[in-house]
């Protein structure tokens, strides 16, 4: 029982609590003696934090500190996922000789290492769904912790295969449906952190920029694997474990889940507070708001006990004051402990299923990019002339140089607009020709290679961030939910599940598809990739339509706009 309430607990980790009482970093924020100041700079505190603190608030530094975190966390997830691709040319050469014999019993049978892919992504899809589940449950920080330790481990014993002349298939299987289950921890649990940092009219941007950690891991992961594939395959795999081991051991020490484990206001807290001291909740289109407030000042009398002002600590009730000392009013009273929704609750949600399905198509071409592309690289001849497995490798992380800059240019696109599905249907289509256009005159020159996969990344990568990020983090928190925020990981593991199917499908498909001997087999295959990518658009489409209906809203005079778009949105709406 003991264990199952600390598993349950978030709270602020080991290596916070000693940073503090070596005066390396802040103290909790209702600690101080002006809540205020407390809530939004750092009470008094020597050494280089003050310096820290003079250029930011103790909220964005721990905002900053959570972001970084698990940005470290999934690059290497991803990291881990990229030697399966690495090394299927060095397991599977399409010519063997005694000095590239590869490695039984995926030689001559290159569909095997499909189907290992789809295993692996299978077993993530499946332990996708369950984890969010178990993630909106328990601490946040363990549950990420358990799944880089088990994932560092299962690395590890793929890579000894190769040391233990390992030649059997069903061990394999085995380790991928295992690392599989250990990753699907990852994406909830972060996606579910950075939530509870962050507000709506931050996700867009922030998390675009946030979610280059894919494509980020998948580039190291491609440069670390063809850097030790010389020493054999094994060590594209133990590398990698290592790697993951390392971060699960800081993520346990020092990732601070949510702000109330430090002292701090919740989002939806702060939030108020900021509209409440720059008067917006006189606003109409802040209704929601002032009626949440107005709840707060009807509960404020059973928290407040004490004539001068002070904090009573019962619950998470918390008195704010202004600079000077005044009180503004704005109290935060204890807030019921909402029981987290069901996962059958959660696909109601509207919007969920759509996107969850347009996923499951995008997610399945991102990812067969992702195994395959290295391979097609290796197996294509660029310029007249074919390239080695380790320089294949090496140049297929421009697509995710472009996933990069697709996920950043959609998600500050998304905070201007507020129109995710319109933006994610424009970036689908628009990639169905960068494709073709890729696989026609991609083999003429390098350049030509280059500069068409770097577009394919933008186009095919851009509308995957958007929704495994921003679309996922405010559909967590929808109205509809009344206010329970224990939702998010749910929600989160529901569209990126729905997704990881695809995600399997895709790579295994290509692998039956695929004949290194065939030409035509290559085109057939992009052909499919751009099939998936049309349904993707498609299934937006009732989306999209909403989106246009209240656009034309807007035109003919309706200027109501969303309470969370970004304050230039809101200033544009009240000039019209």
């Amino acid at each position: 029982m003991g264990l199952m309430n600390y598993l349950k607990q978030p709270g602020c980790p080991v290596g916070i609590q000693v940073a503090r009482s070596m005066g390396c970093c802040a103290r909790p924020a209702y600690e101080a003696s002006d809540p205020l100041k407390a809530a939004t700079k750092s009470d008094e505190t020597p050494g280089w934090w003050q310096r820290v603190s003079e250029f930011c608030t103790v909220r964005v530094f721990y905002q900053f500190w959570a972001l970084l975190l698990t940005f470290l966390c999934y690059t290497a997830l991803h990291l881990a996922r990229k030697p399966s691709s690495i090394v299927k040319d060095t397991l599977a050469p399409n010519n063997t000789s005694p000095s590239d014999p590869g490695w039984e019993p995926f030689v001559d049978n290159h569909s095997l290492l499909g189907n290992l892919d789809s295993v692996f992504l299978g077993a993530y899809a499946v332990g996708m769904f369950v984890s969010g589940h178990i993630a909106d449950r328990m601490s946040l920080r363990l549950f990420l912790v358990i799944g880089m330790f088990g994932t560092a481990l299962f690395m590890v014993f793929n890579g000894l295969a190769q040391t233990w002349n390992i030649h059997n298939f069903g061990y394999f299987v085995f380790v991928q449906i295992v690392m599989g289950l250990f990753q699907s921890t990852g994406w909830p649990a972060v996606v579910a952190v950075v939530g509870n940092w962050l507000g709506k009219g931050q996700r867009g941007l922030i998390m675009g920029l946030w979610n280059s950690n894919s494509s980020v891991g998948n580039i190291i992961g491609a440069v670390v694997c063809s850097a030790v594939l010389p020493w054999g395959w094994g060590w594209a795999f133990i590398v990698p474990g290592i790697i993951c081991a390392a971060i699960g051991l800081f993520l346990f020490f020092f990732l601070v889940e949510r702000p109330e484990d430090v002292g701090m206001l919740s989002v939806e807290q702060q939030r108020l507070f900021d509209a409440h001291r720059n008067g917006q909740l006189d606003d109409p289109r802040n209704v929601r708001a002032a009626e949440a407030v107005a709840a707060i000042f009807d509960s404020k009398l059973s928290t407040i006990h004490s004539k001068n002002g002070a904090i009573s600590r019962n619950g998470s009730a918390k008195q704010l004051t202004s600079e000077d000392g005044v009180s503004d009013g704005l109290l935060s009273p204890p807030e019921p402990q909402l029981e987290p929704i069901s996962f059958w609750r959660a696909w109601l949600i509207p919007g969920v299923a759509i996107y969850s399905a347009s996923l499951f198509f995008c997610k399945l071409v991102s990812y067969t990019f992702m195994f395959w592309l290295p391979y097609y690289l290796s197996n294509t001849p660029v310029d007249g002339e074919k390239l080695d497995s380790s320089y294949s490798g090496y140049l297929s992380t421009l697509f995710d140089v472009g996933g990069i800059i697709g996920g950043v240019l959609i998600g500050l696109f998304s905070d201007m607009f507020d129109k995710p599905a319109i933006l994610s249907t424009v970036f689908l289509y628009v990639a169905i020709p960068i494709m073709y256009v890729y696989r026609v005159y991609g083999p003429v020159n390098i350049a030509t290679n280059v500069g068409l996969m770097i577009l394919a990344g933008i186009a095919v990568q851009g509308p995957y961030s958007l929704i495994t990020t921003a679309v996922s983090a405010d559909l967590g928190g929808h109205e509809s939910l009344k206010g329970n925020a224990q939702a998010l990981a749910t929600v989160t593991a529901i569209i990126d599940g729905t997704g990881s199917i695809g995600a399997a499908l895709g790579p295994s498909i290509a692998g039956w598809i695929v004949d290194p001997n065939n030409a035509a087999t290559w085109d057939y295959t992009f052909w499919m990739l751009m099939g998936m990518e049309a349904v993707s658009g498609i299934l937006l489409s009732h989306l999209v339509y909403k989106e246009i209906q209240l656009i034309r809203k807007r035109r003919n005079g309706y200027t109501q706009v969303p309470e969370h778009a970004p304050p230039i949105i809101h200033r544009v709406a009240s000039v019209y």
